[in-house]
């Protein structure tokens, strides 16, 4: 729909705010603390027992208890995904003591049921809480082996036993009219309230990769397209940049997010913290924080090189638990404390 592309467009070229935030400049402040590879879990609701690869897990934190929702790949010939869960003890990751190692038990939670998402699969997820009932946001993909058809940005419903309740995608409404964008991920729950919620978003308009803010009709998922507004744009030296995690409160009116930027020059995915406030809108950044490092074969090698990818986020006691995917086939837990962070962040509003 070229009236959708057009009026999307002209608001990316007026938004005079999003860039000119950063530098390239990388100061690591993650701890490395655990490396999880898919010969780690055990499938425990499927015939075949151990993934190929287990990488961009999403994370709920729930007491004690840290919730791990990897994206599971069974075989290389179509790449279909599904996403599972496996738990670990918060305390142990934060204090570095008695980390168990795997095998961890993995359930097998959302795998592709819907046309929208039968070729490739469920990648990616993001997850919030709300009542009694637990939103996966995260990107269900329709596509064959180097052929892409469509990535949608699908939203489920469970229950707290990981039951489905239901499973749709996400849709720009003009008028009387709906426009599904070809591809569309990376988006977050911030809050909800009644029947809409405010979440973070990444739709590619023409191919160009900008973080939005927007708000969701949670009756039919649908977005009004006067609700949705450029945040964060790639800098000179990225081909693109995208939220990466869930948020996670940090005062009243202050959210953390993750966000991954793709450098022109060697590919790599970096990542930085940024802060919002509770209407979505930007209030500090940082420069990259947590990157892959060159000299670590654990990080750098995978079947896609130099990446560390979401997509979940904590915040226990004084430590931001980062839970991310490593060059797309095996899983990082990494850790660092709050109070490093803020010292990294620089504020635009």
């Amino acid at each position: 729909m070229s009236k959708v592309l057009e009026i999307l467009n002209k608001r990316v070229v007026s938004y005079k705010h999003g860039t000119n935030l950063r530098t390239p400049k990388e100061n690591d402040l993650f701890e490395r603390v655990l490396y999880i590879s898919p010969q780690d879990l055990l499938v425990v609701n499927y015939l075949r027992k151990q993934p190929l690869a287990a990488f961009n897990p999403g994370a709920l934190l729930l007491g004690r208890r840290l919730l791990v929702f990897p994206r599971l790949v069974f075989d290389y010939y179509c790449y279909v995904s599904s996403i599972g869960v496996f738990e670990l003890n918060i305390d142990s990751i934060t204090n570095n003591e008695n980390v168990i190692e795997g095998p961890y038990k993995v359930r097998i939670i959302l795998y592709p049921t819907e046309p929208w998402e039968f070729l490739g699969g469920c990648e990616d997820p993001r997850i919030y809480l709300n009542g009694d009932k637990m939103y996966v946001l995260y990107t269900g993909v329709n596509s064959k082996r180097n052929r892409l058809i469509k990535v949608h940005q699908g939203v489920a419903i469970l229950d707290y036993n990981f039951n489905v309740l239901n499973k749709n995608f996400l849709k720009i409404k003009i008028g009387d009219e709906f426009y599904e964008p070809t591809y569309w991920k990376d988006s977050a729950i911030v809050k909800i309230r009644n029947d809409s919620a405010l979440i973070l978003t990444r739709p590619e308009i023409d191919g160009f990769a900008v973080c939005w803010k927007a708000y969701v009709n949670l009756n039919d998922l649908t977005i009004n397209i006067d609700s949705l507004e450029p945040i964060l744009l790639p800098e000179r030296w990225e081909s693109r940049i995208g939220w990466s995690t869930n948020v996670v409160k940090i005062s009243s009116n202050e959210y953390l997010i993750g966000w991954h930027g793709v450098s022109k020059i060697d590919y790599t995915y970096r990542n930085g913290l940024a802060i919002i406030d509770d209407e979505g809108n930007l209030l500090a950044i940082t420069d990259y924080i947590l990157s892959p490092k060159k000299n670590s074969i654990i990080e750098s090698y995978g079947d896609r090189p130099r990446v560390i990818f979401g997509c979940g986020l904590v915040l226990y006691k004084e430590f931001v638990v980062w839970i991310g995917g490593i060059s797309d086939y095996a899983i990082g837990v990494f850790k660092t404390e709050l109070d490093k962070v803020m010292e990294h962040m620089k504020w635009v509003r």
